[in-house]
């Protein structure tokens, strides 16, 4: 009795399903396409989107039953990207960026007559908030602010909007502070008196420092992350001060290594006119007492200087200085006991000018083994078979310096340890030519390890006739002349 019980119950119900559907069926078969969309559309946004799918499979309109029943694959679509823009929050700003866009395209284009899930907007804020922040901290304002702009409109304000578009705000204050800087500091390089110049890069320091100063007071104000885009400007404006810091010091150094190098040029300048070749022996020592008095009043400049600059000239720059000068003094007082005390200096022709030179004096940016000394010099028109030159060299024991003479126009030149008295010893004491012609490029004449060879510090240089006149050259100190020209 009770299995035919149930089986009735079960066939009442079944028919009544199939009395309800066929009503149903009935129903919608009396019903307009029209009213079935509309019908459809209200099921559907009671968010049991499944209930539309009757009214609209009733669409007789093939291409408006296409189309109404496409919507339940792109509700599906929309759910995924959805799903993918969230997942991509904290990610890599662009793959953040494009999963983002990829969705709003979706979700923009979905009818707005059909309800999509109420919590869309609070799951897509977030993570428009991120690409927000992400846009202001890498300075793409003018897109940043277009992006609020929709993001808004799409899912709401949020409070980190305001502070964002506060340090949009901020950054351009302060670009406007570090625009005049910056203007200082291309005025300050256009400067051409130098103390006025280093006067003009401390005020451009000064003015990126207030720059900065003022920065990190917005950052404090605004509460920034130490990534915002205030604290990335405020890391530039750190580094501009810093490059012009660097720049103004490196102006200094050099002015204080040229004076150096002004000392050393005044030993090793060459008197005017046709002096040289010329000199008397009064001569010379009154142009070396002209040239210790110049090379006293560069000193004081010096000391005048590191005064004014103590931060930046350091001890080690005044102690090279004081040796050099002590070097210079020692050899020009050389100079004038070698020319005061000897009785022969007429006989050994033409003194060359400086009288004295050497490593002690290096020319500039000469480095290693190419190091050389300033030149000397010597010219003049020959009458005779040969011209005669005189001068000194400074070589530190133990060195193998070489003295090299180049010619300007190809005459031969010998070089000798002891006067020549203008060539009448030569023959006579059996004096060796100290040229090392197997050594010899072109027209330079090199004396290798002049130290050893020159013991009394002292060279003499015979200059050959080859028919031409005029000539000149000039003498230089070599650290190593083969290991130069190799």
């Amino acid at each position: 009795m009770m299995k035919r019980e149930k089986l009735l119950r079960f066939g009442a119900l079944a028919a009544s399903v199939l009395l309800l559907a066929s009503c149903m069926s009935v129903r919608l078969s009396s019903m307009k396409d029209d009213e079935l969309v509309k019908a459809g559309v209200k099921a559907w946004n009671t968010q049991k989107y499944e209930d539309a799918r009757p009214y609209w499979e009733a669409i007789r309109d093939p291409a408006l039953k296409a189309k109404y029943l496409g919507y339940f694959d792109a509700e599906t679509e929309v759910e995924n990207l959805e799903q993918k823009a969230i997942a991509s929050k904290g990610g890599a700003a662009a793959d953040e960026q494009k999963a983002y866009n990829s969705f709003v395209e979706k979700y923009s284009a979905f009818p707005k007559e059909l309800s999509l899930p109420s919590d869309i907007k609070g799951n897509l804020k977030p993570v428009a908030v991120e690409i927000a922040q992400s846009k202001v901290k890498a300075v793409k304002f003018e897109e940043a602010r277009s992006f609020i702009k929709d993001a808004t409109a799409l899912w709401g304000d949020d409070p980190a909007y305001d502070k964002l578009q506060k340090e949009m705000d901020a950054y351009g204050r302060i670009q406007a502070e570090e625009r005049s800087a910056s203007r200082s500091y291309d005025n300050a390089k256009s400067v051409q008196e130098f103390n006025a110049q280093i006067d003009a890069y401390e005020s451009a320091i000064a003015a990126y420092q207030k720059v900065e100063n003022d920065s990190a007071a917005e950052m404090k104000k605004l509460g920034s992350d130490s990534d915002s885009c205030l604290a990335v400007q405020a890391s530039s404006l750190r580094k501009k001060r810093g490059a012009v810091r660097i720049e103004r010091d490196r102006l200094v150094r050099e002015r204080g290594d040229s004076f150096k190098d002004r000392i050393g040029e005044e030993f090793a300048r060459v008197p005017d006119g046709n002096k040289l070749g010329n000199m008397s022996a009064e001569d010379i020592l009154n142009y070396n007492k002209q040239i210790r008095a110049n090379i006293e009043d560069q000193y004081k400049d010096i000391m005048a200087f590191s005064q004014r600059y103590p931060s930046i000239i350091d001890k080690d720059m005044i102690k090279d200085i004081d040796a050099q000068k002590a070097s210079l003094d020692q050899r020009i007082s050389q100079i004038d006991a070698e020319v005061r005390h000897a009785k022969d200096i007429a006989s050994r022709g033409k003194a060359l000018m400086p009288l004295m030179i050497g490593l002690f004096n290096p020319a500039p940016a000469s480095k290693a083994e190419g190091q050389k000394s300033r030149p000397a010099e010597l010219k003049g028109n020959m009458s005779g078979d040969a011209d005669y030159w005189w001068g000194m060299v400074s070589i530190d024991r133990g060195q193998m310096n070489d003295l090299v003479i180049t010619m300007k126009d190809g005459k031969e030149v010998q070089v000798y340890a002891e006067n020549t008295l203008s060539g009448s010893q030569i023959k006579k004491k059996g004096l060796k030519n100290l040229v090392n012609r197997g050594s010899r490029i072109g027209n330079s004449w090199p004396v290798l390890n002049a130290g050893a060879v020159l013991p009394s510090g002292l060279y003499f240089i015979r200059v050959m006739s080859n028919g031409k006149p005029s000539y000149s050259g000039e003498v230089v100190v070599y650290k190593s002349f083969v290991s130069r020209v190799r």
